[in-house]
């Protein structure tokens, strides 16, 4: 779906769509405990780690990287990457990179997509949230939040994380209590906390008069139009227009009313409360056990809130519920981490303290949800890989190209119907890349790098339509977009963010920044990818991968959004080891270069043709390889919005407006086609190695390099 006249949301990533299915190159034999894998109904073919085929390909990618933009490889201490005082590139880095571009151009199934359950809040939505929130927690009309939100007490034990039940009154665990009321009972409050609890002045700014004597006016004047508007027959349309008008223009004054008179000084709390068919007693804490707790979270999205909270005394004759770690790493994931602001009140508690806690039960009475507020997150009714669509066969333990090449951990399959798991190491280890030429460091700047939002679902799924009320969620049927990537940048923003945002006041805080030391463009790094029993066409997908062809750019590290860390792979060699002369041979790096090209081209045309066999063309030009040719060629203008993350105040983020599919991108004329021959970029390659030797480089590269293979670490 794409349409010309929509207005797309921005963002500096996309998405290469996932394959129709999954391409498979090996099954797994297991024997004896010992893992093996072997060519498709071929256990003739058997690979295996204790020995070398002659027929199969052993030895190592040598590959060079070239910084086009600034780079920034974090140590996750705010320094560039170093081994023994030198900088590198990881290869877990250089890993991650490859097989991710592997599993695109072979059809892999995606991996590393975290399984989980996302949570959701849509109570103060205007969109498709707010329907599907309030037909979960308030399916009637006359429903209250407490008929299905439980609420109680929540305690860590052993690593355990538990909830004691609250006393269930009139079949309810907590009471709402509005603010005003609460004003009524300042006297029975203690201990000062009535300087803080408080979300509302007593008295109005504008006119000085009480507060919420002007509030439940506007009420009631909005009441009356109501009840006016239901009485109208249905052809008096004027009429009615104009009372609705009316009653749309006190709702403003009173959310105006309210907006004026917030106080800053209000901060979440929790603290102790006797009550019985009334407030008796509001102190900081007591131990009692009559007492239950009086509490409120923060102001959801700084809205005009009214209502706190009181949390029945604990229950001692329920049964404490144990809360699943599953549920915890949801929680972790999709609550906590984004309430910073509040989290030295509201996190989850250690050993020697107790939290109030709002929870919903699921249909065995387990708990489902919870949170500091009655209108908690809940979570969609599916997991995140429960959106990728391609097609999978589970008759046969079979493995696809990433999978064969690369290895896998806890692989399920069934054998003789007996659930089976299994592992399998990889048959490429990465060293890391060593920089060769160094142009020095750029100045420091800190820039505001976003988390990947995946609850942002208008631009993580697959979007038929772009009404807000309409659009897909992580509940019913739905569709990841694909593999995420960053655009390529024509230049970088080497602007300091916490600078600028400190000059305009109300500055946030230097640790909400991350700090980039980059290496400087034109610097080079070097390294190896070892490799050992591939068959001829993995080797050519691990080749292509790598460089897949001429004027393939690529991201790495930090900073991407920005313009950071262009590069630009290219290969310099590949050396074939006998098997049988491997432990003979003293030196076996030849850096003979004159087949190069042959061997890449030759390489290259072995999985093709092995993908041809499966009914699949490796073709940059047309499908999803287009997208992926379009994402490693096309440089976008940094100052492109397009292309930039959107203001968290934009219509487009309020409006969820949709991300554009990259189909639109891969019709566009300006977008030009992948037409080059495989020898251009051979060519190149080769060249680059022989140029390679008489750069003028910080570190001698020949003497580097072969250090490599004693130092470098492999991963």
């Amino acid at each position: 779906m794409c349409n010309d006249q929509y207005n797309y949301a921005a963002a500096p990533y996309n998405f290469i769509p996932f394959p129709e299915k999954v391409v498979y190159r090996h099954e797994i034999i297991e024997e004896n405990g010992e893992v093996k894998i072997c060519s498709e109904s071929n256990e003739k073919e058997e690979v295996s780690h204790n020995k070398f085929r002659k027929d199969l390909k052993t030895g190592y990618v040598k590959y060079r990287i070239k910084v086009e933009t600034p780079l920034f490889i974090g140590d996750g201490k705010e320094e560039f990457f170093k081994v023994n005082g030198e900088y590198v590139i990881p290869g877990s880095t250089i890993r991650g990179k490859i097989r991710s571009t592997a599993e695109i151009l072979s059809c892999s199934y995606p991996e590393f997509i975290d399984d989980a359950k996302l949570w959701y809040r849509g109570a103060f939505s205007d969109n498709v949230l707010k329907n599907m929130y309030k037909k979960f927690l308030l399916p009637n009309e006359n429903s209250k939040i407490n008929d299905k939100v439980k609420a109680g007490y929540l305690i860590k034990q052993k690593n355990n994380y538990k909830i004691i039940p609250a006393k269930e009154v009139n079949d309810k665990c907590f009471a709402i209590v509005h603010e005003s009321i609460l004003r009524n009972q300042q006297f029975k409050i203690k201990d000062g906390l009535a300087s803080t609890i408080f979300m509302y002045d007593l008295n109005d700014s504008k006119t000085k008069k009480p507060l919420w004597e002007l509030f439940y006016k506007l009420k009631e004047e909005k009441k009356n139009i109501n009840t006016k508007i239901n009485d109208l027959p249905e052809e008096e349309t004027e009429i009615k227009k104009g009372l609705v008008d009316e009653k749309s223009k006190i709702q403003g004054e009173i959310i105006n009313l309210l907006k004026r008179n917030s106080l800053d000084s209000f901060d979440p709390y929790y603290c102790s409360v006797l009550y019985d068919n009334g407030i008796k007693d509001i102190s900081r804490y007591s131990s009692k056990e009559e007492y239950g707790f009086l509490m409120n979270s923060n102001k959801i999205c700084n809205g005009n809130k009214q209502n706190h909270y009181i949390i029945y005394p604990r229950d001692s004759d329920a049964k404490n519920k144990v809360i699943n770690n599953k549920i915890i790493n949801q929680f972790n994931t999709s609550v906590e981490y984004r309430q910073r602001k509040i989290a030295n009140k509201f996190h989850l508690p250690n050993e020697s303290e107790t939290k109030p806690v709002f929870y919903i039960l699921d249909e065995n009475k387990e708990v489902a949800a919870f949170g500091f507020t009655p209108y908690l997150k809940i979570p969609y009714e599916k997991s995140i890989c429960e959106g990728i669509k391609t097609i999978e066969e589970t008759d046969k333990p079979k493995l696809d190209y990433a999978q064969s090449i690369f290895g896998f951990t806890n692989f399920k399959y069934k054998k003789d119907g007996k659930d089976k798991n299994c592992a399998y190491k990889g048959r490429v280890s990465f060293a890391n890349a060593k920089i060769v030429v160094s142009r020095g460091f750029e100045e420091t700047v800190h820039k505001s790098l976003m988390s990947p939002k995946l609850n942002s679902f208008q631009l993580y799924l697959n979007q038929p339509q772009t009404d807000k009320m309409k659009l897909k969620t992580y509940d019913g049927d739905f569709e990841l977009m694909g593999q995420k990537f960053y655009w390529l940048k024509n230049k970088y923003d080497g602007n300091d963010d916490f600078l600028n945002q400190s000059c305009k006041g109300k500055p946030l805080p230097e640790k909400q920044f991350s700090k980039l030391t980059t290496i400087s463009k034109g610097s080079c790094f070097e390294g190896k990818i070892y490799f050992e029993n591939l068959h001829e066409d993995e080797l050519g997908l691990l080749l292509m991968a790598i460089k897949p062809f001429e004027n393939a750019k690529d991201n790495l590290g930090q900073g991407k959004p920005y313009g950071f860390g262009k590069v630009e792979f290219n290969i310099l060699g590949i050396e074939e080891i006998d098997s049988e002369s491997r432990f003979k041979m003293l030196n076996l790096e030849k850096n003979d270069t004159s087949n190069l090209q042959d061997k890449i081209k030759n390489y290259h045309e072995k999985f093709r043709t092995y993908m041809m066999t499966q009914d699949v063309e490796v073709n940059f030009n047309e499908g999803r390889l287009k997208s992926f040719s379009i994402s490693r060629l096309k440089e976008e203008d940094l100052k492109n919005p397009e292309f930039k993350y959107m203001r968290f105040k934009d219509n487009k983020v309020t409006n969820r407006n949709i991300l554009k599919p990259m189909e639109h991108y891969a019709t566009e004329n300006q977008y030009k086609k992948y037409e080059k021959s495989e020898n251009a970029f051979i060519n190149k390659s080769a060249n680059i190695e022989e140029n390679s030797k008489n750069s003028s480089s910080k570190v001698a590269s020949d003497k580097h390099v072969a250090a490599d293979d004693n130092n470098g670490e492999i991963t």
